[in-house]
């Protein structure tokens, strides 16, 4: 299973949906993403998955080039920077968590020219949303970055996590056949499975 398959349920959502961060001290680990790797998914089943996947060196959408995790006393943060962030169509941003307990969750983030239309937290077991109060985000299409936070309460306040980041955009959301472009900001070219994770932070 690719990555781009693993948006169905997301995908599904999308078409039925159609801040700040205070310091402190804590692990953080910075990754710089090598631009140009971005994978054109095209000849989509009709469920989105088996797609024909390539390289798309010259998409700009959605091309990660940097990437920060940061793990604080309460809340798991990332930040992402982007060769380009449009607004137009319909983008999602992914942020994966595995904990030391074993605990596994993915933070969807999704836009719909520039409007928010999914933000939830749900269980890698099966997909179902995860009640989660004080999810922050902040998207800034001039600087070309997205940030989002989650309380560390949310995942059972580890004491370890590791960290993924992906960011995906749709040819078109009611056609699941047409595919679109991925990015794994942890990865280079196609990924064959979940978002790569970083190094185990630790509390800070």
């Amino acid at each position: 299973m690719n990555m781009f398959s693993k948006l169905g349920v997301v995908a599904g959502t999308l078409v039925l949906s159609a801040a700040g961060i205070a310091p402190a001290q804590a692990q953080r680990w910075t990754h710089t993403d090598p631009a140009g790797d971005v994978t054109s998914a095209t000849e989509c089943s009709a469920e989105g998955d088996s797609c024909t996947e390539t390289v798309a060196a010259a998409q700009t959408v959605p091309d990660v080039v940097h990437f920060v995790a940061d793990h604080r006393a309460r809340r798991v943060n990332v930040w992402a920077r982007y060769r380009d962030l449009t607004a137009s169509g319909t983008r999602l941003h992914q942020v994966r968590y595995v904990t030391n307990e074993g605990i596994r969750r993915h933070l969807t983030l999704a836009t719909y020219n520039g409007r928010v239309i999914v933000r939830e937290l749900s269980r890698d077991s099966d997909g179902r949303k995860v009640a989660c109060t004080g999810i922050r985000h902040s998207i800034d299409y001039t600087a070309n970055t997205v940030s989002i936070s989650v309380p560390r309460a949310c995942m059972s306040a580890p004491r370890n996590v590791r960290v993924g980041f992906g960011s995906y955009a749709f040819r078109n959301i009611e056609d699941p056949t047409t595919g679109g472009w991925y990015d794994d900001a942890l990865a280079t070219g196609p990924t064959p499975g979940d978002l790569v994770l970083g190094p185990v932070l630790r509390r800070g």
